[in-house]
């Protein structure tokens, strides 16, 4: 089958393109699939796709950027399907002027479409938020009426949009984010001491519960317990100034953004992976790659009870959860995990092999194609 994927994505920075470049690298096994997206300076290639992405050009200007390059998608729409000749469209979009010309599409050419839905507007500028709330509805509405299908990141995403935005019934599938399990492995580390290592990758933001992490540091300062934190982002520089304020320089250590292939590395020198998010819309409703990034490698992981963390690994004994979401509730998870740390230095396969079982990105595919073909 021939698909053509619209995101709304600068691809060349977007921090999540992990999830298109694995799901289309598996779809394109059986299936012609097409990316077309945006960029913010350069059009990256990425071997690990067949073909090349098809970019958007747009122009940078402040403010005004979305609804130019909105408009360039309308444009360049039916140009591309008339070269392509798709016989899916798949979008990750809230542009509804787009879909609403799938929709018609659908009707005059059968072609069949599909709306993917991966996060939920949460911006902080009121005004950005307000409107982008509008096109994000707008979408739902068009998509859950007229097209084939929409497919939703997690059960709570699903439950979220139908509540919120009082979606008609309409036809769905659920695949979460996932992992390259080739890429992510455990290994057996020596019995050196060093000091027990928390890790946190990937973008450092306000609002991701970070500074509860530290604060807990502070509050164990007779434990050997250190916090690695990897990413970029502008929480960072509040986060140094707390670490200084606290006098943990000692214990917390900050490493710059690096290439993909370089995370697991890092994870595998670290003892467990922190998912340190507070409750809100914008996480209950996610699929943290770094939860399973973290398995893969045979880490347990000390998580908040949010629904993005309980629905996968409720019950799980490899799991260490925060009860509250503050310095207190982050240092008895921590000391927990610390106290029984030689347990689990030896279930690292164990770990591994939920992950294995259920959340590959070749199982995600899988779960994708068959809703879409099936």
């Amino acid at each position: 089958m021939k698909i053509l994927w619209f995101a709304d994505k600068q691809f060349d920075t977007a921090p999540d393109k992990t999830t298109w470049i694995e799901i289309i690298k598996h779809l394109q096994k059986k299936n012609d699939v097409y990316l077309v997206t945006g960029y913010k300076k350069n059009k990256a290639r990425f071997d690990e796709l067949n073909n090349e992405i098809i970019y958007i050009s747009c122009p940078k200007i402040p403010f005004v950027t979305r609804a130019l390059y909105y408009f360039n998608q309308i444009k360049n729409f039916y140009r591309l399907i008339e070269f392509h000749k798709p016989e899916i469209l798949v979008f990750n979009s809230n542009n509804f002027f787009l879909i609403k010309k799938a929709s018609k599409l659908k009707k005059e050419c059968d072609v069949k479409s599909f709306l993917d839905v991966r996060s939920i507007p949460v911006y902080s500028e009121k005004v950005k938020y307000f409107i982008d709330k509008i096109f994000f509805k707008r979408s739902l509405k068009i998509a859950s009426t007229c097209f084939d299908g929409i497919t939703y990141i997690t059960d709570e995403m699903k439950k979220y949009c139908w509540s919120e935005f009082d979606l008609p019934e309409h036809k769905s599938e659920i695949w979460t984010s996932g992992v390259d399990i080739n890429l992510f492995k455990s290994e057996k580390k020596g019995n050196g001491k060093k000091k027990f290592r928390l890790i946190y990758h990937g973008t450092i933001t306000k609002n991701r519960g970070l500074d509860n992490v530290i604060k807990a540091l502070a509050l164990l300062r007779e434990y050997d317990v250190g916090l690695f934190l990897l990413g970029a982002g502008d929480a960072i520089a509040g986060l140094k100034s707390l670490t200084h304020r606290l006098g943990l320089e000692d214990k917390i250590l900050f490493h710059s953004q690096v290439l993909y292939r370089e995370v697991p590395a890092f994870i595998r020198d670290s003892d467990v992976g922190v998912l340190p998010f507070p409750n809100w819309p914008g996480w209950n409703t996610s699929s943290p790659i770094k939860m399973f990034e973290y398995l893969s490698c045979g880490k347990p992981v000390i998580a908040t009870e949010i629904p993005a963390h309980v629905n996968v690994l409720h019950g799980k004994d490899f799991v260490f959860w925060v009860k509250e979401p503050s310095p207190e509730g982050f240092a008895l998870a921590i000391k927990d995990i610390y106290d029984r740390r030689n347990d689990f230095r030896k279930k690292s396969q164990e770990i591994r092999n939920f992950v294995i079982k259920n959340y590959t990105w070749e199982s995600q595919a899988e779960k994708l194609e068959e809703f879409m073909i099936g």
